[in-house]
């Protein structure tokens, strides 16, 4: 209920299409979009596979065939140090609301046994590398992330409209 709205994959979605964008106008002297202000979602998608890619076996080649007008070929080297630069800014996002939600615990005299990653930026090596550095145990990952992440909505929805302890008695 406290999350941070920019702090997630589609932020690092974003962030590869940038750079994307950014090759392509050295390359070919254009946008990836037709549209100057618009994104091509089907190219943002792919960025998504680059980065699933890259979180769980990383891949530092991507070939990509840019839309209208052109037809282009684009090719990008993308090794893990480059990845990681991309992904900082918004992973350090999280890591600034987990100091700030470690901070209400400790006031709140409570003590943390368990941390659990869920999400799919979870699977990223460097979000677990910076959580591990500022939570006080080791964070453990689950194998159905995205799973774990439906589960804790409709488990809120529940608490939050009353409804878990009408249907527990």
């Amino acid at each position: 209920p406290d999350g941070e709205a920019y702090c997630g994959g589609d932020d690092i979605d974003e962030a590869l299409y940038l750079r994307w964008d950014q090759r392509v106008k050295e390359k070919f002297n254009r946008t990836i979009s037709a549209k100057q202000d618009h994104a091509d979602p089907g190219f943002r998608a792919r960025c998504r596979k680059h980065k699933e890619s890259m979180s769980m076996m990383p891949r530092n080649f991507f070939t990509e065939v840019l839309p209208p007008p052109g037809y282009h070929r684009a090719e990008m080297h993308l090794s893990r140090p480059e990845f990681d630069k991309l992904a900082e800014p918004v992973i350090e996002k999280t890591i600034i609301k987990t100091e700030r939600l470690l901070e209400k615990v400790k006031n709140g005299g409570y003590k943390i046994d368990s941390v659990v990653m869920i999400g799919g930026s979870s699977r990223i090596p460097l979000v677990y590398e910076k959580l591990k550095g500022v939570l006080p145990v080791e964070p453990r990952k689950v194998m159905q992330v995205d799973v774990a992440v439906a589960l804790g909505a409709i488990l809120h929805e529940k608490v939050k409209h009353g409804k878990l302890h009408q249907e527990n008695r």
